[in-house]
């Protein structure tokens, strides 16, 4: 992973921490659920068993059910906060089956370390017996073998795996898609207005055939995570990577708010020029890109049976598609059509280029295109 430094805070650093305090507080909240539903099994349980069984003797089940609760809470916290700036770090390139069985093991442990822990510390301030931390250790083993510690095990061991697949689906879909897909918001086709950036690599050819197949996957990877951020951060949606070109979308109004959709490629070209560096000490090359906007209306709907996804299809994509095709021949890096233009309020630091009619492969009417530019780019 690429990383760049900067003694400013930035609005895209600023994004990033939001995304990992969503993790935290996603596992919090899940972690939680858990000590719920394993609390409820102890209020439901025979008051004698209870409190018999280690390392509950002497304990009232409220006291328990407390103790359950503080503990889930905080393990919730401590692998929130692991998932989230360590995990993803280390081994965030492991196979999804291996990093959710790895994390579920690894959590339940610091969840029984911080549970034992807590209780050793209960029982030594409050019981009158006083307890060794020899004999308690010795407890402590024997009831790691017993059925309540494997229902433990199982009971926070399925929310812990649960969690992390809904985590790990959210970062493969997206989580407004994930939303959309279980609300069924596009389960029957809806029309609606969308603007649409599709942002290309240029000579992505040679430069895969200089990198060479698993390297230039790579290097693909390392381009698309970098410009993940500067995207959420102007409210744009990742909706289809297609090999070394990406799709972005928006609705009508996040996209002209604040020049989101055109701010959103300079974010881009910004952040990559920031880490121009670290991709030419990696690769030798530092990506540079081409991208084309335009919106219109499109039908949006679940499509397929065995890899079901929410697809956009209709004109406006294709349009899209064929603008950005024109960025070389026009020597323009960023190419709007005049309905962007028409809905868009620029500020004086922009430089538009009307380009005149021109014809898109593969569509009869002639559309008019703009070139955009940001004037003294480098200082703003």
């Amino acid at each position: 992973m690429l990383s760049g430094k900067s003694n400013k805070i930035s609005p895209l650093f600023i994004e990033k921490v939001k995304l990992k305090l969503d993790k935290v507080f996603f596992l919090t909240a899940m972690w939680i659920l858990a000590g719920l539903f394993f609390s409820i099994i102890e209020i439901l349980k025979d008051t004698t068993y209870g409190t018999q069984i280690f390392p509950y003797a002497g304990m009232n089940k409220w006291t328990v059910v407390i103790a359950i609760m503080i503990t889930a809470t905080l393990v919730g916290l401590v692998t929130g906060s692991f998932q989230a700036f360590v995990a993803e770090k280390f081994y965030g390139r492991q196979y999804l089956g291996k990093m959710i069985l790895f994390n579920a093991v690894f959590y339940i442990t610091i969840y029984f370390f911080l549970f034992f822990t807590g209780m050793y510390i209960y029982k030594a301030a409050f019981s009158t017996e006083g307890i060794s931390i020899q004999n308690y250790t010795y407890e402590v083993k024997n009831y790691l073998f017993s059925s309540h510690a494997l229902l433990s095990s199982l009971t926070f061991g399925a929310f812990v795996s649960l969690s992390l697949f809904i985590l790990y689906a959210r970062e493969k879909f997206g989580s407004k898609v994930m939303s959309r897909l279980l609300t069924g918001k596009y389960f029957y086709p809806v029309e609606e207005d969308r603007v649409f950036m599709f942002l290309d690599i240029k000579s992505a050819t040679s430069i895969a055939e200089k990198l060479g197949p698993l390297k230039y996957h790579q290097f693909l990877n390392d381009f698309y995570r970098e410009i993940t951020y500067p995207i959420l951060y102007k409210k744009g949606e990742i909706y289809q990577y297609v090999g070394d070109e990406v799709t972005v979308s928006w609705s009508f109004k996040n996209a002209f708010k604040n020049l989101n959709c055109i701010e959103c490629f300079f974010e881009i070209q910004n952040t990559i020029q920031n880490h121009s560096q670290l991709f030419s000490e990696k690769y030798g090359i530092v990506p540079e890109f081409k991208a084309g906007l335009h919106y219109g209306k499109t039908v949006a709907g679940e499509i397929g049976i065995i890899k079901r996804e929410i697809v956009y299809s209709g004109d406006t994509l294709n349009t899209t598609a064929r603008i950005q095709e024109l960025c070389n021949p026009f020597g323009e890096k960023l190419l709007i059509s005049k309905e962007m233009l028409e809905n868009l309020q620029f500020k004086n630091h922009y430089e538009i280029k009307e380009l005149g009619e021109k014809e898109l492969r593969g569509r009869k009417a002639k559309i008019s295109l703009y070139g955009v530019n940001k004037i003294n780019f480098a200082n703003n």
